[in-house]
């Protein structure tokens, strides 16, 4: 009999905590949210720049070397130190 009654009790006690969840979030944590949102938008948006700056440094490399090599320069470089 103490073991139902121990049990009935754990169990009530366990669906009375359960009954006071509350799932709104303060206006301060949604602006947070949403600028970690746009901070972490902006970082991607300047790394994929950066990515398309160097395939375009590695384009123009490549092809102010064959201009060099067309113009019969050869391995000198022309106005780089």
């Amino acid at each position: 009999m103490k073991k139902k009654l121990m049990i009935i009790a754990v169990l009530l006690g366990a669906l009375s905590l359960g009954a006071c969840v509350d799932d709104n979030e303060s206006q301060s944590v949604t602006n947070v949210r949403n600028s970690k949102t746009a901070e972490l938008k902006s970082i991607a948006a300047m790394e994929k720049a950066a990515a398309e700056a160097k395939v375009t440094m590695a384009n123009a490399e490549a092809k102010l070397k064959a201009a060099e090599v067309a113009a019969g320069c050869g391995s000198q470089s022309i106005g780089r130190s």
